[in-house]
């Protein structure tokens, strides 16, 4: 299979790129992107806390706070610019920016239907996970599986079909 990995934090994509290569992976492409529900730029949160990091929007907590501007990518137009095959598998854990990777994908969502591992994070985003579960299914979509939810709900896992 082929594996397209994504990754806003430079910080983090550094490290991913240098265990790619130390791993001798060669059907991964690191691609140093925030995924969102457009292509262009987006200001992402730079705290110290590099693997909590999420799109400044999508999280009150990091207003005000450190930010960088890195790349932007939906994932409907990373398939079609790259003419990539779309996936049969997604994984979306992006801090509470889910609700936007998912309005990006809905092309993909809609005509090829992949198996999503969704992580949702409304300690970041309060509500994303209603908003999320609720899209999808108007796409849909159904829970095969709850992987993990905190008691207060602030973070959930599924594992969702069409």
């Amino acid at each position: 299979g082929k594996v397209y990995a994504f990754e806003a934090s430079p910080t983090n994509f550094s490290r991913m790129t240098r265990n790619i290569q130390l791993n001798d992976v060669r059907n991964c492409t690191a691609i140093h992107a925030a995924v969102c529900d457009h292509s262009g730029t987006i200001e992402f949160s730079n705290s110290v806390h590099d693997n909590s990091n999420t799109l400044v929007h999508s999280s009150p907590y990091f207003i005000n706070q450190p930010a960088v501007v890195v790349p932007a990518v939906s994932v409907d137009e990373c398939v079609r610019q790259r003419e990539l095959q779309p996936p049969d598998f997604m994984k979306i854990d992006v801090e509470g920016a889910e609700y936007d990777a998912l309005k990006g994908a809905e092309c993909v969502l809609s005509r090829k239907r992949p198996l999503l591992y969704l992580e949702t994070h409304n300690i970041h985003n309060p509500g994303v996970d209603d908003r999320c579960l609720s899209y999808l299914q108007g796409l849909g979509y159904r829970t095969l599986e709850v992987i993990d939810q905190t008691a207060d709900h602030s973070m959930a896992s599924y594992v969702m079909s069409a």
